[in-house]
């Protein structure tokens, strides 16, 4: 869940972080490399695990794995882990 000091962002605002597009997002999404975000309305809100998982899928992507590749690493990945249970995973 978010904390204080870092609320949920919007897909745009995900996408603008991690410096990809929606579109990306949304198909990694659609691959299931990113959990279901939080609805707030109608609205899906993204939060610190969803940014940890898109930064190590553009790491693996640039050290030369494949998008099957990524798959494979994060399909063993529990939901909720972050940034330093992610590198382990690795």
């Amino acid at each position: 869940m978010t904390s204080a000091t870092q609320p949920a962002m919007t897909i745009d605002a995900l996408a603008a972080r991690v410096g990809m597009t929606v579109r990306n997002v949304r198909a990694y999404a659609g691959r299931g490399l990113l959990p279901a975000p939080r609805l707030r309305g109608r609205t899906g809100l993204y939060d610190e695990e969803h940014l940890a998982r898109l930064t190590l899928i553009q790491q693996m992507l640039a050290d030369g794995y494949t998008l099957a590749a990524v798959e494979r690493v994060l399909t063993h990945v529990p939901s909720g882990v972050t940034a330093p249970g992610l590198a382990l995973h690795r």
